[in-house]
């Protein structure tokens, strides 16, 4: 595939120019100048941009056990279908405990606890063909 030009500018006093791309992960880019006399024409190196997925994650702080409880997970960029897995800490490790699939930005989970316990969790959105994969902050829900 050839490049494309994805937009223009014109430098400052200083020499500067600044650029907004409509983002796009795995992207590589470089900047041609076109000094307009005819004569010279100058490239920049070659530059790479990879895109990380985040994901804001909402627990209820408490809950009681042997009932459900609600865990939804944001995931920016959006996309429906991305993967989210809820991990929580076992020991030094993380096992899964449920995934669910987005619909627009949002995946959201059911969780059975059936003892007393302090769980941390995190949610894990996995690589896409379009950005890689993110995490959330920890988040810590007593079950009672």
């Amino acid at each position: 595939m050839g490049d494309i030009l994805v937009g223009t500018a014109v430098t400052d006093v200083t020499g500067v120019a600044h650029f907004t791309v409509r983002r796009s992960a795995h992207t590589n880019f470089w900047v041609h100048q076109d000094t307009g006399d005819g004569y010279a024409h100058t490239a920049s190196e070659l530059y790479q941009l990879h895109i990380r997925g985040t994901v804001a994650l909402t627990v209820p702080t408490y809950a009681r056990h042997g009932r459900a409880f609600t865990v939804t997970a944001t995931v920016n960029p959006s996309g429906s279908g991305q993967l989210v897995t809820l991990q929580r800490r076992v020991g030094t490790g993380w096992v899964t405990i449920t995934r669910a699939r987005t619909s627009g930005n949002r995946a959201t989970m059911s969780v059975l606890c059936r003892t007393v316990a302090t769980w941390d969790l995190p949610a894990v959105v996995a690589n896409s063909a379009h950005w890689y994969g993110g995490s959330s902050r920890t988040m810590r829900v007593r079950i009672l």
